[in-house]
């Protein structure tokens, strides 16, 4: 009996081979998957051709008016302000602080 089992446990496994397994309808899929492919491209090619809408010195224009008027609407920025100017009035043309 110890024979036999000796026997059988020395002997190499080799697990049954089966071919893979084949999708019925990877033919439907891949047709699908084109399909979305080039809806993508479509999209794409339209967001790219689109100009903006927005203009970026419109909007730093307006960003810039924006903050004079809270500027002038807050007292604590306006202290900021003056104590940043009076800072930068100490600077000389270089841009190095005056002792």
């Amino acid at each position: 009996m110890v024979k036999t089992i000796a026997r059988t446990m020395s002997r190499s496994f080799e697990p049954p081979t089966k071919p893979p397994a084949i999708s019925l309808d990877s033919g439907r899929r891949h047709v699908e998957f084109e399909r979305i492919v080039t809806g993508n491209r479509k999209l794409l090619s339209r967001i790219r051709s689109v100009k903006s809408e927005y203009s970026v010195s419109r909007f730093n224009t307006e960003y810039l008016k924006n903050q004079k008027y809270a500027l002038n609407s807050s007292f604590s920025l306006r202290k900021r302000c003056e104590s940043l100017m009076k800072s930068q009035s100490r600077r000389d043309v270089r841009g190095h602080q005056q002792y």
